[in-house]
Formats: structure tokens, C-alpha cells, sequence
């Protein structure tokens, strides 16, 4: 198939993902992946009268290779045009292979307990240096903060934690959030509920998402990512350790060593795959070698 035939069947097929309820995010990949592609190739020198080969996308992820692009970057892309080709009817160019990784047996830069409590400690208390350059208490942030370690939800999950439905929950202990069209039961404990409430009562919050902007919409994720790393400064914490899917892994790492019931955690995470689950549940290199201590063998 001609590469301008392909040019022009993106806006359809983008069009296509939104009306089968894809992520706003999902989407924007989706575009970014194919202009990037289109860009390659019309910059390419080609000599076969612009049909698209698979040799075309095996030539770009290689030159996505020698660019440094992380692996599961390439891979990422790889899957993204294979969908896409095969939508548009061109399956001779599509099934270009991802790169195969090894599975790592740790996961880095997650978020300990210690590190949680200052992040919170310095929300609610900015040290008198934060105070002085101007940070101020950051009730909200603290509330999100607690919300998603102690549920394992995610960010974009947020705007189903109402007014309405904490004060539904009083009974049940459960909030219902959707995830791609996907439902499903998140338990709250019974702390959780009464700072949920505390909050929404100390905040003049009536009705309505509770973590919302002064404008009324809900908090976006950059909005609440700038101001955390502002208070992760202050707390002495990476600020690469400091994003919404760490407190969800915190979650998921704790609930599994009180717990260890990987699949009641898969439905709380709302994983289709437990493959997937696994993932949040893996320890850091430095606390595998502490376990791998206590197994002391030597004479």
C-alpha cells in the first residue's frame, strides 16, 4: 500500500480509537507514533514508488535503536504501527517484531514508606525554609496522596471519588471507578472514609469530584505532579520517585505483604492479565539483597 494512502487514513483511524472509548492519552501515542514514522519516511531516500514494506519498519526501529530510544520506547511504537497497518488493510508491512527484554526480577525508584510519611509530613507541614520560599500547606496534595496508597487506583481513576459516592460508601466501604469501559469495586477502609469526609467538610467541598481546581474541574495529573515534586523537594525524596503510579505500586507492595493474595489484588487493580499484577509486586534491588542476607549459609 502507498505511504500517502496510509497518510491518509490516520485521522480515521484516530477517529476510530476515540469512538471505540480509547484513552485521551492512548490516542495522542497513537498520532505522535505514526508522525514520527511518516517523518522517517518521507525523509528515507526510497527506491520502490513509495509502497510500504516491511522492511521500511524494521529499518525505522533500528534507527530508533541507534537513536538511544529505550527499548520498551521502540517496542511501544512497534505495537502501535503493527495495529495500525493491520486496521488499514496493509498486513504485508505489518508484524515487525518487538525487541526482546529480559524480565527484570526488581523494580528501581519505587517509593518507600518512610519516604511516603515526609511526603506527606511536609504537605501538610512545610519545613520553615519551604515556607519562607513561598510553599505553602498543600492539603489537597495530602488527601490524593493517602487516596491512591491506600486504594491502589489510578490517577485518572480520581474523578469517581465524589462527594456523593464517600457518602454512599458509608455502608459499603466500596467505591465504584471505570477503566476502559471496565468497572470495578474499590474497598476503602474505614480511616480512609473518615479523611475522605473530614476533608471534604473542612474544605467547603458540597458536592461533586472532590480533588478539583479552583475553576471546578478536576485535578489533572501534570497540576498534581508539579506540585508534589515541589514538596518531594522540600522532603529530601527523587523526584523521579514522586509520580502518581508509585503510590499505586506502594499500594500493591503492601497490601501483598500484609495480605499475599495476588488475586484479590489483580481485581482490586482492575489487571486483566495477573502477569500484569506480578509487576507491582517486585521488591528493589536493595531490598532483594537484604532478604538474600538473611539466608546465611556460610560456616
Amino acid at each position: 500500500m502507498k505511504i500517502d494512502e496510509l497518510k491518509a487514513k490516520t485521522e480515521e483511524y484516530l477517529t476510530d480509537l476515540q469512538d471505540s472509548e480509547k484513552a485521551r492519552n492512548t490516542v495522542i501515542s497513537y498520532r505522535t507514533d505514526l508522525k514520527e514514522l511518516f517523518d522517517y519516511l518521507d525523509a528515507a531516500e526510497r527506491t520502490d514508488g513509495g509502497d510500504l514494506t516491511r522492511a521500511d519498519i524494521v529499518s525505522y526501529k533500528e534507527n530508533l535503536k541507534a537513536s538511544g530510544a529505550a527499548t520498551s520506547t521502540i517496542n511501544r511504537k512497534v505495537v502501535s504501527i503493527n495495529r495500525f497497518l493491520k486496521w488499514a488493510g496493509a498486513v504485508d508491512a505489518a508484524g515487525t517484531k518487538q525487541i526482546k527484554q529480559q524480565e527484570k526480577s526488581t523494580l528501581e525508584n519505587v517509593i518507600s514508606r518512610a519516604d511516603f510519611y515526609r511526603l506527606l509530613k511536609v504537605a501538610l507541614t512545610p519545613p520553615p525554609q519551604a515556607v519562607k520560599a513561598g510553599l505553602k500547606p498543600d492539603p489537597q496534595i495530602w488527601a490524593i496522596l493517602l487516596t491512591i496508597a491506600n486504594t491502589g487506583i489510578r490517577f485518572g481513576e480520581l474523578r469517581y471519588f465524589t462527594v456523593e459516592a464517600v457518602q454512599a460508601a458509608r455502608k459499603s466501604m466500596c467505591i465504584t471507578v471505570e477503566n476502559k469501559g471496565k468497572q470495578r469495586t474499590i474497598p476503602i477502609s474505614k480511616d480512609l472514609y473518615k479523611i475522605l469526609t473530614d476533608y471534604c467538610k473542612t474544605q467547603g467541598i458540597e458536592s461533586g469530584v472532590i480533588f478539583c481546581t479552583r475553576n471546578g474541574t478536576p485535578i489533572s495529573n501534570p497540576q498534581f505532579s508539579r506540585r508534589l515534586k515541589k514538596i518531594a523537594g522540600y522532603a529530601r525524596i527523587n523526584k523521579a520517585k514522586v509520580h502518581p503510579h508509585n503510590f499505586r505500586h506502594l499500594f500493591a507492595k503492601e497490601f501483598m505483604q500484609e495480605n499475599g493474595r495476588i488475586d484479590q489484588l489483580q481485581g482490586i487493580l482492575g489487571h486483566s492479565s495477573i502477569k500484569t499484577t506480578s509487576i507491582y509486586t517486585r521488591t528493589t534491588a536493595k531490598e532483594l539483597a537484604t532478604s538474600v542476607a538473611k539466608v546465611n549459609l556460610l560456616p
